[in-house]
């Protein structure tokens, strides 16, 4: 079982982000880049923002951690269905 998430999860943490401005590349709780995520967002697959305060964006780690959970279950799904022949 994975460690519960925070309360709240910056951008910064959740998608994957490109070596910029003498900074490494970073990998995100989720498997895509920024404009994936706000594509996502924009269509009403993914959770919107919460405003923390003046600057400050954040999503609720419940929202994040359903989302994760409805990955995962769309993944085992689409695995058993493949029926594992090889």
């Amino acid at each position: 079982m994975n460690a519960p998430l925070p309360p709240f999860i910056r951008l910064r943490d959740l998608v994957n982000h490109p070596p910029r401005r003498g900074r490494p590349a970073s990998k995100g709780l989720l498997p895509m880049a920024q404009s994936a995520w706000f594509r996502g967002i924009a269509k009403g697959r993914y959770p919107k923002p919460v405003k923390l305060g003046p600057g400050i964006t954040a999503w609720r780690g419940s929202d994040i951690q359903a989302l994760i959970d409805q990955f995962n279950k769309q993944a085992d799904a689409a695995n058993n269905g493949q029926g594992g022949d090889e």
